[in-house]
């Protein structure tokens, strides 16, 4: 609906002034109708032909002043404003009965002040036409009706007033409205709430001294001539509402209290889906704070948008169960941060005593954890069925093979053998691996630490790659000694084997694998590189978790358990170092751990 527009004089001199004016009504676009007099003349003139809403006067204009033109202007708002007025003209013009009195700067900031006064003095207009036809209602309305003058004193009391205060009409007429309030910072206070809202809750104060809350409304008003404002209060005893209000927000809080407690997220959607209710677990989960859940569509705000759909089809008319209701389901959520749990949730239609629904209460456990176990449990299955099922294939091959020949050249029967062997040491090194994790999950892991030269680890690993002709294999080593470390000699070699097997598992054949040894403080640090696959960012937080493969095709053709990074941070974890990698995707990985050298004053523990 297109808002009225409103007729605008404004009575002003400076031409300035008036310039300003019309930059206001075109730049804030106010709708209003506007016409311009500069002397007391030509308004004069404009007021006998027509009608205005409100009129803007200036005190001082240049064949008058603006108290030769009030007898002209009746029935309509006034605003002054000056620029050379003083105290003794304002109390003049708002006797006279100016709505309000406006002090003109240099800047002319006041100008941006006159939308929301014409636009309350044009409210406050309708009010004084319409408190004549108010003041009997007043006289019978059960709620308190008070009329004070624009200095507080009361005028007119209703018979419900003299009932709830206690005054009587003698105590009351011509007394300040200040005899009703505690002291005078809240009567100060409430004026302030009372002049921005015209509505608020406070507490008043009977004749016996008895404090109570009250919800008062305030509004201005004028005599038929427009000589004197006065203002309209009305008070309502609320007592009994804040009794009950009180009573329900303690049980309220009681209620959430228990709620807070549960380890599930319990949520409370009426039937359009609206959150009316979320306990404390649910905002832990979502991400959000309760004011920012509570009111907010359940389903648009915090489902995600491929079961949006699903979920709201749970929601029926208001009177049948819907036939896709289901009192349990897994249901993703949306959280703060964008991801996505996964939620099952068991949920109770909520209805009327008329059975009408009106809502749905939904408890919620957040199994995302779980079921990615069970996911990675159910591939880490597949895999290890894979990785036995090829070696054990092998073996079983070529020992069919053997068995079925009476006589073989020396030469192949070494090269089946040697080929049985591996795969023998590849399924030994695949059982010791599920064997140490075992070990290492049930607190059950040894280790032997002892005083050790990195050198002398170095050396073996070494030699076990000296018949590698897949992989060139670089040593850098800057010192040809380094200080001894106290720690469990075999469990570093497997630390050794396992970041270089995989350097060259997932590297091209030819290429070089680099291992980096330096002295870095109080630790000897060690890299191994490679030039190979590389590893998506996005899956480097998890490189070190159990059973964690790279969900990625060029990784998941090459074999593995998931199980060797796993077990190299327990390794690392055992003996206070630090491992991490950096990788760049199809670039390659660099690989680093850290182990703390033996200091001097170092204590063998075994």
């Amino acid at each position: 609906m297109a808002q009225e527009s409103k007729k605008v004089l404004l009575i002003e001199d400076d031409i300035i002034d008036q310039m300003a004016f019309e930059r206001l009504v075109s730049d804030e676009k106010l709708q209003c109708e506007y016409e311009i007099a500069d002397s007391v003349r030509k308004a004069k003139w404009i007021l006998s032909e027509k009608k205005f809403d409100v009129v803007i006067l200036d005190y001082s204009l240049g064949d008058g002043t603006a108290f030769e033109l009030i007898e002209f202007i009746e029935d309509t708002p006034l605003i002054f404003t000056t620029g050379v007025g003083d105290e003794e003209t304002a109390v003049k013009a708002m006797r006279a009965g100016v709505y309000d009195y406006l002090i003109k700067d240099v800047d002319r900031n006041y100008i941006k002040l006159l939308p929301s006064i014409m636009e309350n003095a044009i409210e406050n207009k309708r009010s004084k036409e319409q408190l004549n036809m108010l003041s009997q209602a007043m006289r019978a309305i059960n709620d308190s009706v008070l009329m004070t003058d624009i200095h507080g004193n009361i005028h007119f009391a209703n018979h419900a007033f003299y009932k709830t205060y206690g005054y009587s009409e003698a105590d009351i007429i011509g007394a300040a409205d200040t005899i009703l309030w505690q002291d005078k910072a809240s009567y100060d206070e409430a004026a302030r709430i009372l002049f921005q809202n015209g509505t608020g809750e406070f507490y008043h104060k009977k004749k016996d001294g008895t404090v109570f809350p009250v919800f008062i409304s305030k509004s201005s008003a004028r005599s038929s001539k427009g000589k004197a404002g006065f203002f309209i209060n009305i008070s309502r005893d609320i007592s009994e509402s804040k009794k009950a209000e009180e009573r329900i927000l303690q049980e309220r809080d009681k209620g959430q209290s228990y709620l807070d407690i549960a380890a599930v997220i319990i949520v409370v959607i009426d039937n359009k889906q609206n959150v009316q209710l979320i306990n404390k677990k649910g905002c832990e989960i979502l991400g959000y704070k309760k004011e920012q859940i509570v009111g907010a569509n359940f389903i648009e705000s915090f489902v995600a948008p491929s079961e949006r759909e699903r979920f709201r089809s749970m929601f029926g008319g208001e009177t049948s169960v819907p036939e896709e209701f289901h009192e349990y389901c897994e249901v993703p959520i949306v959280t703060k941060d964008g991801s996505e749990k996964t939620i099952a949730w068991h949920n109770t239609l909520l209805k009327d005593k008329y059975g009408n629904i009106t809502g749905m209460l939904s408890s919620g456990e957040d199994i995302t954890l779980r079921m990615e176990i069970d996911r990675m449990k159910s591939e880490f299955v597949s895999t290890v069925s894979h990785e036995i099922r090829t070696p054990l294939t092998v073996i079983l091959g070529l020992a069919q093979l053997l068995l079925s020949k009476e006589t073989m050249e020396m030469e192949k029967a070494r090269k089946y053998y040697k080929t049985m062997y591996n795969e023998s040491k590849r399924l030994s090194d695949l059982v010791n691996d599920f064997l140490d994790v075992q070990r290492m999950e049930s607190g059950k892991q040894v280790f032997f630490k002892e005083h050790i030269s990195v050198v002398d680890v170095i050396d073996d690993v070494m030699e076990l790659y000296e018949t590698n002709s897949t992989h060139t294999i670089l040593l850098d080593m800057d010192q040809i000694e380094y200080p001894p470390l106290y720690a469990d000699f075999q469990k570093i070699k497997q630390l050794f084997t396992n970041l270089i097997s995989n350097a060259m598992k997932y590297s091209p054949e030819g290429s070089k694998v680099r291992i980096k040894v330096r002295e870095n403080g109080h630790f000897v640090k060690v890299t191994v590189k490679d030039y190979g696959l590389g590893i998506p960012s996005d899956c480097i937080p998890n490189l070190f978790e159990k059973f964690y493969r790279v969900d990625n095709s060029d990784h998941r053709k090459v074999g593995g358990t998931g199980l060797g990074l796993a077990i190299c941070k327990e390794i690392i974890d055992a003996h206070g170092g630090t491992i991490g990698v950096s990788s760049e995707l199809g670039k390659g990985s660099e690989f680093y751990f850290t182990l703390p050298v033996l200091l001097e004053n170092h204590k063998e523990k075994r």
